[in-house]
């Protein structure tokens, strides 16, 4: 997301314990060897819909992801009162 051109193994190390830098997506444990390669002769594994699913399933969202959600959750819960708590008047207004 930052733009930084990443050559090797050892930049990609360097880029990701920089401070600040989201690794949201990448797998936990993170196994640098198995996510990223740098063999212009390795194929390509096309996103099937089954990885498309798997990536909604909140337990496996990273820590900033879950953050994110949360915080999203809670301020919809504050914007929309539950219908309990909602007055009526005897003549059934509000």
């Amino acid at each position: 997301p930052s733009g930084s051109v990443l050559a090797c193994i050892e930049q990609v190390k360097t880029y990701l314990l920089t401070d600040g830098t989201c690794k949201c997506g990448l797998e936990c444990p993170l196994i640098l060897s198995k996510v990223f390669t740098f063999d212009p002769g390795a194929t390509v594994k096309q996103r099937t819909a089954e990885d498309v699913k798997a990536d909604e399933d909140l337990t496996k969202l990273c820590i900033h992801k879950r953050k994110i959600i949360a915080v999203a959750t809670l301020h919809k819960s504050i914007e929309t009162p539950h219908p309990s708590l909602l007055l009526t008047s005897p003549g059934g207004g509000t």
